[in-house]
């Protein structure tokens, strides 16, 4: 795995990714440094969620949360001259594609047991995913 830093667009200064932080020094907001990105080698073809694609996370998740989210089904439709494929993110089971971001966020805070930001964020969850927020954030 590749070392991983948070950075601050503006400044460019950096900050590691084990001591949870949510902007700069500067109260500016945070990115994470580039990824290399992964090969189909990579993908977890045995686990059917988003969590297949665990190896191009830039941490290790031990107990990952999932809400069902992922495998969207791709439709193939007449469009003009074209046959693009259409996501259908309506099938998630809070019907949103910030699913995939809530359960990352939900297992990375679980996995340090930030138990004040797991509050914040659980609380986030219930609100964000009223039918499957309370059950995800306990998992």
């Amino acid at each position: 795995m590749t070392t991983s830093l948070y950075i601050a667009p503006a400044s460019g200064r950096t900050y590691p990714l084990d001591v949870p932080r949510w902007c700069s020094d500067d109260r500016k907001p945070l990115l994470i440094t580039p990824q290399p990105g992964i090969s189909r080698d990579d993908i977890d073809r045995t686990c059917r969620s988003q969590w297949r694609y665990r190896a191009s996370l830039p941490l290790d998740v031990a107990r990952p949360i999932s809400m069902g989210e992922g495998c969207t089904p791709l439709v193939q439709r007449e469009w003009g001259a074209h046959r693009p494929c259409f996501k259908l993110e309506w099938f998630h089971p809070t019907s949103s594609f910030k699913d995939r971001g809530t359960t990352v966020m939900l297992s990375v805070l679980r996995q340090r047991a930030s138990m004040r930001c797991w509050r914040t964020a659980r609380a986030t969850a219930v609100h964000r995913c009223p039918r499957t927020g309370p059950r995800a954030a306990c998992g």
